[in-house]
């Protein structure tokens, strides 16, 4: 019989079952695909070593890159506990000493005395469960020409100033609402916009407060300046925003509103742009190429002008392994390089972030991996991007094909599909591996079943290199699937068209 050839299509799906998945992908982890095939992603390697040298404390959770007006570059890392700027190699911590108080890294619930509402259990009973969220300590950084702006939720509004050196610290703006929930900067117009606050001193969390034009000391609104505020409904809390291409977006938690400067006397003017469609976490948000993506409660979504839906063939494999008590964790991190938008989250029994899912804007395809981080920050005028685990480690990713220096695990596997037309046994005698970048060593693994709710017989693992011509092989079935992995450093490649030669079993 003439070879078959085993053609999928890219991506993974793991919302539908594996045989109606025949012809695509099921299983991966740290694989992403590129012109319409699978390969391993780039490795990484040690930026900085931050948790052993007693340079930073906390587990990072926000970062920032940025140049000053003198060509010094810039790292800024916030903590659960710190915030830091690092020049060169050396981390120098810039924590405001005045109005500040650290964090926890772990969401959780409130409990004890006095938590939950007024008629709850009994008076002088400490309560051992309550749904009061503790949220975990995230941050939000911004730049103000080349100085940098920023707020922890329900805290207050720092200054870090460039021109006084790193070793300086933060300093409050002591004019700015607080507490906040989250900042941002608007451009071109340069307001500094804080959400869940109120100039009244007692916080709203559905408010929207901004300062004068070009003057973050500046609140109080009058007819001479642009300062003001807007209270949004729809929601129960403000839950982040972005600047995207000339306008504003603001997400509750269950919609979403566009702020666009208008001038005065009204300075910025509010529209509902989304119903349903509110954000799982403050940073779980990115815009790339005009668009606006984020994850919100149980779907993903685009802004291009109007909100969509992101149709998603993962959404059961996310959604149905998170941990929402830790929603405030997520966060989306881009890779201009490659396309991709990831956001980063906790799995459901995790209390850390161990899981991501990745849309590529180019192939429009998704896949699943595990990895252990906390932050990121595309590549920008930089090499490689930037990225942060609860270990405190900094790592450059895109850099080499390694975790470090271990090996990195990589795998993608298919769906079942039927071998010949799927009506009879067959055995496969020999299979043509095809890879059109290898280094080092892959395992290819076939699966078989007799019928698509039979148990699945993994056969050998044989192993390929790069002067690999066949494999002879004896194993029979209605349908296969195949497993390509690599596990070793140094490992590297894309995976090609393999084919394998078939001939009936004598079995129906």
């Amino acid at each position: 019989m003439p070879y078959q050839r085993l053609t999928f299509r890219p991506g993974i799906n793991k919302d539908v079952s594996s045989y109606a998945g025949e012809g695509g992908y099921r299983e991966s982890d740290k694989v992403r695909f590129r012109q319409g095939l699978p390969e391993k992603i780039g490795g990484w390697v040690k930026y900085s070593n931050i948790d052993s040298t007693g340079d930073i404390d906390g587990v990072p959770t926000a970062i920032l890159r940025w140049r000053q007006n003198n060509g010094i570059f810039n790292t800024a890392i916030a903590t659960n506990t710190s915030i830091y700027i690092e020049q060169g190699g050396t981390y120098y911590d810039i924590t405001p000493t005045t109005d500040y108080a650290a964090g926890e890294s772990v969401g959780t619930y409130g409990l004890g005395w006095g938590a939950g509402a007024w008629g709850d259990s009994t008076w002088g009973t400490p309560r051992d469960s309550s749904n009061i969220a503790l949220h975990p300590r995230t941050w939000s950084l911004a730049l103000w020409g080349e100085d940098l702006i920023f707020c922890y939720r329900g805290g207050s509004v720092y200054t870090w100033d460039a021109s006084l050196g790193a070793g300086t610290a933060a300093t409050l703006i002591t004019q700015a609402p607080s507490p906040v929930d989250h900042l941002f900067v608007t451009s071109p117009d340069r307001h500094l916009v804080t959400l869940g606050a109120s100039l009244t001193g007692s916080q709203n969390k559905m408010e929207v407060t901004w300062c004068s034009q070009e003057d973050f000391e500046t609140w109080a609104p009058l007819a001479t300046n642009t300062a003001g505020s807007q209270v949004l409904s729809n929601g129960s809390e403000i839950i982040g925003g972005i600047t995207s291409d000339g306008q504003n977006l603001i997400w509750t938690d269950v919609d979403m509103h566009s702020m666009l400067f208008i001038g005065p006397p009204y300075t910025f003017g509010f529209q509902q742009a989304g119903t349903n469609c509110g954000l799982v976490g403050p940073n779980a948000r990115v815009v790339f190429n005009n668009t606006t993506f984020w994850m919100g409660n149980g779907n993903f979504f685009i802004y291009q002008g109007g909100v969509s839906v992101l149709p998603c063939t993962l959404l059961s494999h996310v959604f149905e392994d998170i941990n929402l008590l830790q929603r405030n964790k997520v966060f989306c991190g881009l890779n201009s390089e490659f396309n991709e938008i990831t956001w980063f989250y906790c799995s459901e029994s995790s209390v850390t972030v161990d899981s991501y899912v990745t849309y590529n804007t180019t192939e429009k395809v998704w896949y699943p991996g595990t990895m252990d981080r906390t932050a990121w920050i595309d590549r920008g005028v930089y090499n490689h991007p930037l990225a942060t685990n609860n270990a405190g480690q900094v790592y450059e990713h895109e850099n080499g094909v390694d975790d470090d220096t271990s090996a990195m695990t990589s795998y993608i596997e298919s769906s079942d599909f039927d071998i010949g037309e799927g009506d009879q046994l067959m055995l496969v005698s020999k299979v043509i591996p095809d890879f059109s970048q290898l280094t080092g060593t892959v395992d290819i693994t076939f699966k078989s079943r007799r019928y698509s709710q039979s148990a699945q017989i993994s056969g050998l693992a044989h192993t390929i290199t790069p002067t690999t011509e066949k494999i002879s092989t004896r194993f029979r079935g209605r349908q296969l699937a195949v497993r390509i992995e690599s596990n070793a450093l140094g490992d590297d490649w894309r995976y090609g068209v393999p084919r394998i030669n078939l001939q009936p079993d004598g079995e129906r």
